[in-house]
C-alpha cells in the first residue's frame, strides 16, 4: 500500500467525499416503462427509455437507454424537461453501467439547460460495472448563454458514436450535493479563471474536505447562506452585489480563503492592506511557503510551489497576523508574507497550484479545519477513507487481503510483505489519533498508509 506496492501492483483511485446534503434530480422510480418513456424524450432516432432490468449498488432503480449507433449519425440522446434551482447544489452524483460493445460509444454528456443555454460536463467511459460519477460544478462548461443554476429547465444526456455497433446504458438516480464548504467559481471571466477553480477543488476533495463548487452569479443570489467555508481561487474583480453577500456571510459567522489579487473590500474583509502586485525578482525567489514556528497544529513546516509573481501585503485588522513566508530555493527568506489567518479567513498571496500536492492538501485541511474546527471530523474521516481504498478494494482490509494474494501469486510476498506492515502501522496509528479527536496528527499517518 505504499509506493512500491502501488506502482508494482496496481492503479489507485481516489476516494469522493461522502455528500451533507442531497436533493433527487432523477429518481427512476418510475412505475412501468411507458411512465419512463414518457418523461425521457428521445430525439432524432433514439429508442424509447426503458426500465433496467437490475438495480444500483446501492438498491436504487435505474433506467436503460438503448445506443443503437448503427442508426444514429453522430449521437444518441435523451432529454428530460424539470424545473430546478439548484444554485445551493456543487456536485451532481449518479451510478452508470453499460451492457453491449463499449466500442460503440466515443463519449458521454450530461448537459443541463437553462433557458438561453446549457451546462455540460463529460462522465468516463462506460464499464461493464457499475461506476460511481461525480462531477464538479466546476467542470460544467457553458453553451449559449445559460441563465444560471437556478433556472434549471431540461436534462439531457448524450452518449456520442464510435462505432456502429449497440450498447445499452443503466443510469442510476442522478442526485446533487450541496456542501458546506464551496469553491466559489468566477464565471464571469474566461479560462484562466475556470482552471484555478477546478484545481482548488481537486486539491480539497484530495485533502478529505467535502466541497462543491457554486458560481459568483450564485452568491449574489444568496448561495452561501448557511455555509461554513467560501473558497475564492481567483476573482479579482467581484460585483458590488456579491462583495455585500460576502461581507454578509461573514457577519454571520461564515469564513472566507482567498487567493491572489483581491478586490479592496475582499482585502478589508480579511484585514489586509497595501496590495500590490510583486514579480520574481531572480529565479526561484517565491519557491516555497514556509510556516512560523507557533503556527496552530496540522500545518506542514513548509510547502513548495514555484510561483512567478505574488501580491505583497501586509496584515492590517481582523486580528490577522502572518501564517507563512516565501522563501526562495535557497531556503532564504524573502520578507513576503506567503499566508496570512484572520478572525475572519484566510488569505494565500499567490494562486494555488499543482506542485507539493501531499504538503498543499495538509496544508488547505488544517487552515479550514482552523477556520471551521467541525471540519475536522468530516476531513479525517474522508482521509481515512481514501487511506483504505486502492484500485478495486474499498476499505483497507480488503485493499492488504487482496494486495497479499496478487504478491503470492507474483511471488513477490518476501518484497510487499514490509511494506503492507508499514502502512497497517500508519493506518492504525491515524485511526488511533482519529478515536482520541486528536484530529490534526491524522493526515501524516494517513498519507503515510499510501506512500
Amino acid at each position: 500500500m505504499r509506493a512500491l506496492v502501488i506502482t508494482a501492483l496496481l492503479v489507485a483511485s481516489a476516494a469522493v467525499a461522502h455528500a451533507a446534503e442531497r436533493l433527487a434530480i432523477e429518481a427512476c422510480d418510475y412505475p412501468n416503462a411507458a411512465a419512463a418513456a414518457a418523461a425521457w424524450k428521445p430525439v432524432e432516432n433514439a429508442d424509447a427509455v426503458q426500465l433496467a432490468p437490475e438495480k444500483t449498488p446501492d438498491g436504487k432503480p435505474a433506467l436503460a437507454f438503448r445506443c443503437d449507433m448503427p442508426r444514429m449519425k453522430e449521437r444518441a440522446y435523451w432529454d428530460r424537461s424539470v424545473a430546478l434551482n439548484l444554485a445551493r447544489f456543487g456536485r451532481i452524483t449518479f451510478w452508470v453501467k453499460g451492457v453491449g460493445d463499449a466500442t460503440a460509444i466515443g463519449g458521454c454528456n450530461l448537459y443541463f439547460n437553462a433557458g438561453k443555454g446549457w451546462y455540460g460536463a463529460t462522465f468516463a467511459p462506460l464499464g461493464s460495472t457499475w461506476q460511481r460519477i461525480v462531477l464538479d460544478r466546476g467542470a460544467f462548461g457553458t453553451e449559449g448563454t445559460p441563465e444560471g443554476w437556478s433556472a434549471i429547465r431540461g436534462l439531457r444526456l448524450a452518449f456520442w458514436k464510435a462505432q456502429p455497433r449497440r450498447i445499452t446504458v443503466y443510469l442510476g438516480p442522478i442526485e446533487t450535493v450541496s456542501t458546506d464548504v464551496v469553491v466559489v467559481r468566477n464565471a464571469r471571466v474566461g479560462d484562466e479563471a475556470q482552471t484555478y477553480s477546478e484545481l482548488a477543488s481537486s486539491i480539497l476533495l484530495r485533502a478529505g474536505i467535502d466541497v462543491g463548487t457554486v458560481d459568483d452569479v450564485d452568491v449574489e443570489e444568496g448561495v452561501l447562506q448557511g455555509k461554513q467555508i467560501a473558497v475564492y481561487p481567483l476573482n479579482p474583480q467581484p460585483s458590488e452585489k456579491e462583495l455585500d453577500a460576502v461581507e454578509a456571510f461573514v457577519r454571520e459567522g461564515g469564513r472566507v480563503l482567498a487567493c491572489y489579487a483581491q478586490h479592496p473590500r475582499m482585502a478589508a474583509l480579511l484585514g489586509l492592506e497595501g496590495m500590490t502586485h510583486q514579480r520574481a525578482e531572480y529565479p526561484g525567489q517565491f519557491s516555497r511557503m514556509r510556516f512560523v514556528p507557533d503556527a496552530p497544529p496540522g500545518f506542514p513546516a513548509e510547502v513548495r510551489q514555484a510561483s512567478w509573481n505574488i501580491e505583497r501585503v501586509r496584515p492590517a485588522g481582523q486580528g490577522a497576523r502572518v501564517l507563512a513566508e516565501w522563501q526562495d530555493g535557497e531556503g532564504k527568506a524573502t520578507g513576503f508574507p506567503a499566508i496570512i489567518l484572520s478572525n475572519t479567513g484566510a488569505y494565500v498571496s499567490h494562486v494555488l497550484l499543482r506542485d507539493d500536492a501531499e504538503n498543499k492538501q495538509r496544508m488547505l485541511a488544517a487552515l479550514l479545519g482552523y477556520l471551521r474546527p467541525e471540519i475536522w471530523e468530516t476531513t479525517t474521516r474522508n482521509a481515512l477513507a481514501r487511506a483504505g481504498e486502492f484500485g478495486r478494494w474499498r476499505t483497507f482490509g480488503a485493499a492488504e487481503r487482496g494486495i497479499r494474494a496478487l504478491a503470492k501469486q507474483t511471488g513477490r510476498t518476501a518484497t510487499v510483505e514490509p511494506e503492507l506492515a508499514a502502512a497497517r502501522r500508519a493506518y492504525a496509528l491515524a485511526n488511533s489519533h482519529r478515536n482520541a479527536r486528536r484530529f490534526t496528527e491524522v493526515l501524516e499517518p494517513a498519507a503515510e498508509v499510501q506512500r
